[in-house]
């Protein structure tokens, strides 16, 4: 029978298949797989800045709502409060707003 490729033999070893010496990794494997991991990382760090940023933003908008809503709730006490609500003008000659 005619061989022409003749394979290394591996032995299994549990999950793992045990190679000869030269199945490692290559320089270039290893550059672009760090190259990829680098990316990866500096994404999530842009990622987290951006997180701070809208966390931030987030804080001030709740910061904003709630010193107008005090505002607001000042204002209308002060409102109900005064006197101001009845008319002190009288119309026009001597007659009733109700008429």
């Amino acid at each position: 029978m005619f061989h022409p490729i003749r394979r290394p033999r591996r032995s299994r070893i549990g999950f793992f298949v045990a190679c000869s010496a030269s199945s490692g990794l290559t320089m270039i494997e290893l550059a672009v797989a760090s190259l990829i991991f680098m990316m990866g990382i500096a994404g999530l760090l842009a990622w987290l800045v951006q997180q701070a940023a809208m966390n931030e933003s987030s804080r001030n908008l709740t910061w904003a709502m709630n010193d107008a809503g005090r505002v607001f709730e000042q204002l209308r006490q002060q409102n109900t409060s005064d006197t101001c609500l009845t008319p002190t003008v009288q119309p026009p000659g001597g007659a009733s707003w109700n008429e």
